[in-house]
């Protein structure tokens, strides 16, 4: 089976951050200030390590490889649009991290079996952050990238996300 394009695993990387968000979730509804469950203790592992080092990856290959590829691909005032919407999604981004560190060290204990409740205010803002910078990426972004970017800029972003 070859391999999905990079934007196609842009996309893919969404539905997994949002299915550790909804693990996050579930943690907060059950853990409750109870040493976690090993069970629960690997859903903590597995959201901290997709949300400390997949998605400052995704990050960097929107920011630096995808946006210029796709600004280069564009002239004169649609570059600005163009531009407008990558500063958006990139935004969007930022505001997920900041959500997620806000949430990382009551998670990181949840993971090393520690009874550290996980705030569900938190993980809902961290969800909804999440929410929205998909809508901008999947929606919008990734799908003007696919119209856009040439073999060569592809292979450029997979080599940045690999």
């Amino acid at each position: 089976m070859p391999a999905a394009s990079p934007l196609q695993r842009l996309v893919d990387g969404h539905v997994r951050a949002q299915r550790h968000v909804e693990a996050l979730g579930r943690l907060a509804r059950a853990a409750g200030g109870a040493a976690p469950s090993p069970d629960q203790r690997e859903a903590a592992r597995a959201a901290l390590h997709h949300l400390d080092h997949r998605v400052p990856v995704e990050d960097a290959a929107i920011r630096d490889t995808l946006m210029p590829a796709l600004i280069e691909s564009m002239a004169g005032s649609d570059a600005v649009c163009l531009r407008e919407l990558g500063d958006a999604a990139m935004a969007a981004r930022r505001d997920v991290a900041s959500a997620w560190r806000s949430l990382r060290p009551a998670l990181a204990a949840l993971a090393d079996g520690a009874g550290a409740p996980l705030d569900p205010a938190a993980v809902a803002l961290l969800a909804e952050r999440c929410a929205f910078a998909r809508r901008i990426e999947a929606g919008e972004l990734l799908p003007l990238a696919a119209r856009l970017l040439d073999d060569a800029a592809l292979a450029a972003l997979a080599r940045r996300l690999a």
